[in-house]
């Protein structure tokens, strides 16, 4: 398969992955990657959906680390790296992930979604104070009504 296939052939397995083909999409991440792609999204896409659609999840996860280790100014890898990690139940492992992806590109949309539906809850206001710090339950309380009130974008613009 020469670049153009396989580019052509990774665009088409995204499309389908995006649109929820995933077991359609690990065949043709598998293919890309069978045929000698060493490419660091057909790795980490590959590496996903082989932990999504197949159970295999340490294969997954070594694929997804790979991927990033050659690619590690790219979210994406970060952003399927933490997905393999969530879904081997490593909660904190996923949220270590998305932090460095943050890191790397701290304006990344889908690094912070899926960091919020990760770990939705907030850092402490002040984390020198216990969470349960009544300044830090109070601010902590304000802040979540402005975020709910103005929305998530205006809100953090205008919080610690």
């Amino acid at each position: 398969m020469n670049i153009n296939e396989r580019n052509t052939l990774f665009r088409k397995a995204l499309a389908t992955y995006r649109r929820g083909g995933a077991l359609a999409a690990a065949r043709d991440f598998r293919r890309l990657v069978e045929d000698g792609s060493s490419e660091p999204q057909h790795l980490s896409y590959h590496g996903l959906l082989v932990a999504l659609t197949e159970g295999k999840l340490e294969e997954g996860r070594r694929l997804c680390e790979r991927a990033l280790g050659a690619a590690a100014y790219d979210p994406e890898m970060y952003l399927n790296l933490a997905r393999v990690h969530f879904r081997t139940g490593q909660k904190a492992n996923a949220v270590e992930v998305l932090r460095k992806g943050l890191r790397v590109d701290a304006d990344d949309p889908t690094l912070r979604r899926e960091l919020q539906k990760v770990n939705p809850r907030a850092a402490p206001t002040f984390d020198f104070l216990g969470r349960s710090h009544p300044v830090n339950r109070y601010l902590g309380l304000t802040r979540a009504r402005l975020t709910r009130l103005l929305g998530r974008e205006n809100a953090s613009h205008m919080i610690c």
